[in-house]
């Protein structure tokens, strides 16, 4: 199966600007992302933060994936039923994302 597809899918209609399937687990890298986006180079390290259970240090101090910082504005990652992170570059005026993580067990 190619995530690939998934995230072109995503991309379609315009309405999404970046998109990345990552693993969480055992696989810890970018499987599938838009060529060139930011989120073609988020590493193991912030794949770590995101996932993990200190959820306040990313409030103070900022989430930096692919290399760019970003404020969170809303943490419910962690939360049955939403599982999204909303956050905003850093930038004034700067791109909000949404972040979503739907867990799951593929086979190739």
């Amino acid at each position: 199966m190619s995530w690939q597809v998934y995230v072109d899918n995503l991309m379609a209609d315009g309405s999404c600007q970046d998109s990345a399937i990552v693993g969480c687990m055992d696989a810890k890298y970018v499987w599938a992302s838009v060529p060139g986006g930011t989120f073609v180079n988020i590493t193991v390290d912030e794949i770590d933060v995101i996932v993990g259970k200190d959820r306040e240090a990313f409030f103070c101090g900022g989430l930096i994936l692919g290399q760019k910082k970003f404020s969170v504005i809303r943490d419910s990652l962690h939360s049955d039923g939403d599982w999204t992170m909303d956050i905003r570059t850093k930038s004034q005026g700067g791109d909000i994302m949404d972040l979503s993580s739907i867990s799951g067990i593929f086979s190739d």
